[in-house]
């Protein structure tokens, strides 16, 4: 049968399962299950209808990979004590380097600027930690500095909402548990540019455009930020920001103030980019309504993607879980696993993002429209990819089509100062019964 599949803002997927419940059609979302979806899984279970939610990359892969990582590892007598997962999608890193945010973006700016303003909580060490959103967000960034990724890439990691709900999915809910956390990736210095965005006021959402704003120099001059020049003249050159001034008598904000008027200077090519661009689709709102309205507009139009030569982006993922066993009283090692593709750059061929995201989508589709498939799934109701009906055959087909995780098990410390193979190369592929060779960098702190 037919099975709708639903990529619409978050906010709109309660609406189309309601019909799809009504229509006793099955639904699958790429989204979080947010509060209007978990209300709707009672009636969806009563007529046997499933709504397949989180089927993308972040959420998606990540649950799927990390839930069978996790099995895999129980499975072969390991008790689980600590569990860290970071993603990011990025641009490739010369792409990157041709803009000063070092970002494109590959879904809506507005979705971006609003998973910043998320709070997020975590455990690590056996502490609960509880982040709020917006500057607080941004300021608990901290460097990716041990792993794969880290090895290969400079970045940075912000907590990812709350870790602590996907505990019981995941089974890591029990007291011996000591680190819970998922993070979003980012190159470094992402947070301080975003900060300095923040600080200037360009993420107000009520701020108002003013109706006769054509330009971005109109815009900045409303909101009293220089465009076009440096810390020092806007500070204490001639006509200074008094809002430059405030912002910037915290000393700890010069740096990302700066940062984000060079950034801002390029965004809007010395404040000449016009607020509405001459090939605005016809029956637009002639000018947005609030100046984050106009600042997500600006970055979608000079920071997407295009179908150019070169223009690749890459997905980023990796899960270290931290083991113990019974037989190695008061040994842990460490199983990392991870992911890095890259996608795009002309020729019709599709990004990293929309290959791990619309393949994912795509075979939850599959899976639900099949009735012999679905019979495994149970009687209905809201539905995420933790069990192993759907996270086994999803991944096992997604390998097939090379996005493919590598694993390696990481032998204990102690045991890497006595081995004469401490040296070996550490991008071996290894099996959790093969041990591989010692990264000897600690896990990630975060405090």
């Amino acid at each position: 049968g037919r099975t709708p599949l639903s990529l619409l803002p978050p906010p709109l997927h309660p609406h189309v399962a309601r019909a799809c419940i009504d229509a006793r059609t099955p639904l699958v979302t790429a989204s979080y299950a947010c509060e209007g979806m978990l209300a709707l899984s009672e009636d969806a279970a009563r007529v046997g209808v499933p709504l397949l939610c989180e089927m993308g990359l972040d959420p998606g892969i990540d649950h799927m990979s990390a839930v069978r990582l996790l099995e895999r590892a129980r499975s072969d007598g390991w008790r689980v004590q600590g569990f860290e997962s970071v993603c990011g999608g990025l641009p490739a890193p010369e792409v990157a380097l041709a803009n000063p945010l070092g970002y494109k973006f590959s879904w809506s700016p507005a979705g971006v600027l609003s998973a910043m303003e998320q709070p997020a909580q975590y455990k690590h060490a056996g502490k609960l930690v509880r982040v709020g959103g917006g500057t607080e967000l941004l300021g608990s960034a901290k460097s990716l500095s041990a792993g794969a990724l880290a090895r290969a890439y400079r970045l940075e990691v912000l907590p990812n909402r709350n870790s602590l709900a996907y505990a019981p999915l995941y089974g890591l809910d029990g007291d011996e548990v000591h680190t819970m956390f998922r993070g979003t990736l980012r190159y470094e210095g992402w947070a301080q540019l975003m900060a300095g965005f923040r600080a200037l006021g360009l993420l107000d959402v009520g701020a108002r455009i003013r109706a006769g704003a054509v330009t971005w120099a109109d815009v900045c001059a409303d909101i009293d930020v220089p465009v076009g020049t440096g810390i020092r003249a806007a500070r204490d050159g001639v006509g200074a920001s008094a809002s430059v001034k405030a912002v910037t008598a915290d000393v700890t904000r010069v740096d990302s103030v700066s940062h984000a008027l060079s950034a801002l200077g390029w965004l809007t090519r010395g404040g000449s980019e016009p607020l509405v661009p001459s090939d605005t689709i016809a029956g637009a709102p002639p000018t947005p309504v609030s100046v984050r309205d106009a600042f997500c507009t600006l970055l979608a139009r000079r920071l997407a993607y295009s179908d150019c030569a070169g223009d690749h982006d890459l997905v980023l993922m990796e899960h270290t879980l931290t083991l113990a066993r019974g037989d190695e009283p008061g040994v842990e090692r460490r199983l990392s696993s991870w992911l890095a593709l890259s996608g795009g750059g002309g020729s019709g061929k599709p990004s990293a993002m929309a290959r791990t995201v619309g393949l994912t989508a795509a075979l939850g589709a599959q899976l639900v429209a099949n009735a012999e498939t679905r019979a495994e799934l149970g009687c209905g109701g809201l539905l995420r990819p933790t069990v192993a009906a759907v996270y086994e055959p999803v991944l096992n087909a997604l390998e097939r089509e090379g996005v493919r995780f590598e694993e390696h098990l990481h032998e204990p410390t102690a045991c890497m100062l006595s081995s004469a193979r401490a040296s070996a190369d550490l991008h071996l592929r290894s099996t959790l019964s093969d041990l591989a060779r010692v990264d000897p960098r600690p896990t990630v702190q975060h405090e």
